[in-house]
């Protein structure tokens, strides 16, 4: 990760930290989310130009998934169940132009291709992980409740230090 953005997610983590600091806390200490919410609008300061921006890169975005567009009848592709035809609808290209569906060129739908390919096998690889690691929580929650332990000390966090799988950064 670069170092820009790990600097910006310090950052973040810490103004999370912050906004956590007057609510209240279950039995490990987790804050309800809606709460973090209102606690992060009340101290994060407002860039009316930033906003503006999100806005218009979330507009193109939401262009550019299915429903994106009007939908003008059903395409019908071999091998393929029916979906909305949405002329209207943006497709990147891999240069940094935006075309409606209907005029995109060859290259647009083959960076379109692409960049799903890749997010699947991100998604993919995080669902993976995610459940790998539900399994190894499950496993040594069990082991520890069988052992007498609270149940408020079963976190995810005693389970990878007590299992000796956190390798901390000299």
């Amino acid at each position: 990760m670069s170092d820009r953005i790990d600097r910006m997610r310090i950052k973040e983590l810490e103004i999370i930290k912050r906004a956590k600091e007057g609510l209240p806390k279950n039995e490990y200490g987790g804050v309800d989310e809606e709460k973090l919410i209102a606690a992060l609008v009340e101290i994060l300061p407002f860039d009316v130009d930033a906003a503006r921006r999100r806005q218009a890169v979330r507009i193109i975005d939401n262009a550019t998934k299915p429903g994106g567009g009007k939908a003008d009848g059903q395409l019908i592709l071999p091998g393929c169940e029916p979906f909305d035809w949405e002329p209207a609808g943006l497709v990147r290209d891999a240069e940094g132009y935006i075309y409606e569906r209907k005029h995109a060129p060859l290259e647009a739908y083959e960076a379109e291709a692409e960049r799903s390919r890749v997010n699947v096998e991100r998604a993919v690889k995080w669902s993976n992980l995610k459940a790998r690691e539900a399994a190894i929580f499950a496993r040594w929650a069990v082991d520890e409740l069988t052992k007498g332990r609270p149940r408020n000390e079963l976190t995810w966090g005693n389970c990878v230090t007590e299992l000796g799988y956190v390798r901390r950064a000299a």
